[in-house]
Order: structure tokens, then sequence, then C-alpha cells
């Protein structure tokens, strides 16, 4: 329900779809996480905005379960 914690998610998606093959470095690490948290604070990622926009369509999905699970 919280776009934060699918904000997190994505990040973390992000971050095993670009992990190298090889044992990296914690200097390439850094560079690779750096690049991922440059995504998530950008605030015209198309993603970011979709989660912002959803969040009537969630909280209506609780209002309307009675805040049962929502799927969400």
């Amino acid at each position: 329900m919280n776009p934060i914690e699918n904000a997190w998610s994505r990040l973390d998606a992000r971050l095993e779809t670009t992990a190298p093959a090889k044992l990296e470095t914690a200097a390439e690490f850094r560079v690779r996480v750096g690049n991922a948290v440059r995504w998530l604070n950008n605030n015209e990622s198309e993603e970011m905005v979709e989660l912002v926009d959803s969040m009537p369509r969630r909280l209506a999905a609780v209002v309307k379960k009675k805040g049962a699970a929502s799927g969400y």
C-alpha cells in the first residue's frame, strides 16, 4: 500500500538487473547503488509519478475492501 515500499522494491529490482556477472569491488558497488538512487530521486521518473498518481486508486481499493487485503 505504501508507495515508499514500492519505490524500495523497484530500487531493489533495478540493482538486481544491473548486477554484474562477476564479483564487483566496493567502489563499483557504490557507483551502481548511486546510479540507482539517482534514478529513484529523479522527480521526473515515470515510474515514481505512476506510484504517486496511483494513491487515490489504492485508497479506494482499501475502502472498497473495508480495510482487508486489496492487492496492493
